[in-house]
């Protein structure tokens, strides 16, 4: 038999025993999600003074559309999960804020769409009502049906507002003081100085446009990408009458991708301290349902800063494959990413980790649904083998190095979002307790008070010393 044929017969075998052991995994048992809001107003109006005040930072209509159509898409992809879940059953958390929250309620509605509960054909109408005026509650009602409760059968669901553990995984940069001291470093840094070469084409092609402030630095153009994107999702017209081409769209998104990942994440240092609390839940989530005691469905509304520090620890979004991509992109001409997964997360981003209870416990990694292969390259990732790679990704650190290196007192601890002070044991009955405990608090908050403002001063001279032009 011909070798090319024993080739092909090679190949064929290794895809079939491939494809039957994706095949034994069959539908997830669990997904847990971490999701960006959808798109939103620019922080200021700095660069486009048409925003109005309420606009800003707020989720815009493109973002509801988004998480809408996130939500759907995901209720296809799972119909083993949504198909007959109870929507009570499932765990949507957000971190409180406006554009989280209703990017949460959007996916929800899309999640659940058309599956609202009725009232039945035999209801008596005017028993589901409010008691308030009678002539606009029977208008109201006439344009009602018993076929379902809400209009488009909506079913609204509960968006919880994340505690402990899973708030760190929506807000895990929180309490970190030092943060703003190691980003400063890194702006100042050779490196980020050296990559600006690459952009100095797009800076002096900005020059031509009537930018409110010079595109002169990476500082600027990160500045500037805000309200672009904003802008551009928005259907406004760009800053400065910038013009709506794929070229420019691309040479922006990847300043702000590379300047955004690096001087976050640029660092193991930086990286760990963001990404440990949210590895560290993940791992105790995973863990909960392999026993069975988690929802279907988890949900983590929150930013791009959270699922960064999990893409950058885990080496699926960094610095480096963003400047690989650049590259690819120009030099071939035919403007394709190198590595597609490699992109900073836009808005309503979404990382899913797929739990299997069978054939053996196992996690698969997607990232904008892009299947990322983890451990060793597998795609299904042996629960344990997913929590060693986890907790070297993170270089083993715990919440006792991330205290540390935050500038976290160790004397305090975080329970429920909320700092606690350990103080002495005590039950602190009579007056000198009450008097040594009051006193005890003034003394550890005037320490930290003095800390963060040694903190601002050695921040604000780096900047000063530096003399941007803004």
């Amino acid at each position: 038999m011909p070798s090319s044929i024993l080739t092909f017969f090679a190949i064929a075998a290794i895809f079939s025993l491939t494809h039957v052991s994706h095949a034994q995994f069959g539908s997830p048992d669990n997904v847990i999600e971490l999701c960006r809001h959808g798109a939103r107003g620019p922080g200021d109006n700095t660069f486009d003074k048409t925003w109005p005040s309420w606009g800003l930072s707020n989720l815009t209509p493109a973002g509801m559309r988004q998480h809408f159509i996130l939500g759907a898409a995901l209720a296809k992809k799972y119909p083993n999960i949504f198909g007959s879940l109870n929507p009570n059953a499932v765990n949507l958390m957000s971190e409180g804020g406006n554009r989280t929250t209703m990017s949460a309620l959007a996916q929800a509605y899309g999640l659940f769409y058309g599956k609202g509960p009725a009232l039945g054909n035999d209801y008596p109408s005017a028993r589901a009502v409010p008691p308030f005026d009678m002539d606009i509650i029977n208008d109201i009602g006439s344009k009602l049906n018993n076929s379902a409760a809400l209009p488009f059968n909506y079913y609204p669901i509960n968006i919880q507002i994340a505690k402990g553990g899973d708030y760190k995984v929506i807000e895990p940069r929180s309490g970190c003081d030092n943060f703003k001291y190691y980003e400063a470093l890194s702006i100042f840094s050779p490196e980020a100085f050296e990559t600006w070469e690459n952009f100095t084409d797009l800076s002096r092609y900005l020059k031509r446009y009537n930018l409110t402030i010079p595109m002169n630095n990476p500082l600027a153009i990160t500045g500037f990408s805000d309200t672009f994107a904003a802008n551009y999702f928005d259907h406004r017209p760009l800053p400065g009458g910038l013009p709506t081409t794929d070229d420019v769209v691309a040479n922006i998104t990847f300043v702000a991708s590379w300047y955004g990942t690096y001087l976050q994440y640029g660092t193991d240092v930086k990286t760990n301290a963001v990404a440990t609390p949210i590895v560290l839940r993940l791992i105790e989530v995973l863990q909960a349902a392999a026993q069975g005691k988690l929802s279907p469905f988890t949900l983590y509304a929150g930013h791009d800063i959270g699922l960064l520090a999990l893409l950058k620890a885990f080496g699926v979004v960094t610095p480096d494959c963003i400047i690989d991509n650049f590259i690819h992109y120009w030099a071939w001409g035919n403007k394709t990413l190198k590595n597609p997964a490699c992109v900073y997360p836009s808005f309503a981003s979404n990382i899913l980790i797929e739990f299997y209870k069978n054939p053996t416990p196992s996690v698969r990694f997607l990232y904008n649904d892009i299947m990322v292969p983890l451990c060793a390259g597998k795609e299904f990732c042996p629960l344990n083998e997913f929590i060693q790679f986890a907790q070297n990704a993170i270089g083993n650190w715990t919440m006792k190095d991330v205290n540390r290196t935050c500038g976290i007192s160790p004397s305090s601890f975080e329970v429920d979002g909320e700092i606690e002070i350990a103080l002495i044991n005590s039950s602190f009955n009579n007056n000198t307790g009450v008097i040594i405990l009051l006193t005890s608090i003034c003394i550890i908050l005037s320490l930290q008070i003095i800390s963060m403002k040694r903190k601002e001063r050695k921040y604000n001279e780096i900047i000063h010393n530096q003399q941007l032009l803004f």
